[in-house]
């Protein structure tokens, strides 16, 4: 396999030269996603990129609050208990 690394990444000339080494679309795709992640962690390995992460006490929270609306039902019958979300201690 040919190692292309282009200055600036340009989805359609880095297609075209997978094309024009006869890859199929999928091997194409799958090398270009690996070519991306590589150029992506290349980018961020420097020290400052983690360091600017700020948590309050060394725990990385993460979590997803959405408002809950009254469920779907038939009418005349009870509502669905929603389940308590509990934090982890």
């Amino acid at each position: 396999m040919s190692k292309f690394v282009p200055n600036k990444v340009y989805l359609r000339g880095i297609l075209l030269h997978y094309f024009i080494q006869k890859k199929c679309a999928a091997e194409a795709h799958r090398i270009l996603g690996y070519d991306s992640r590589e150029l992506l962690l290349q980018r961020q390995k420097r020290k400052d990129f983690l360091h600017r992460i700020v948590t309050g006490d060394e725990k990385w929270i993460h979590y997803d609050n959405p408002k809950r609306r009254k469920p779907w039902g038939k009418p005349g019958h009870a509502s669905r208990k929603t389940a308590a979300i509990r934090a982890k201690t």
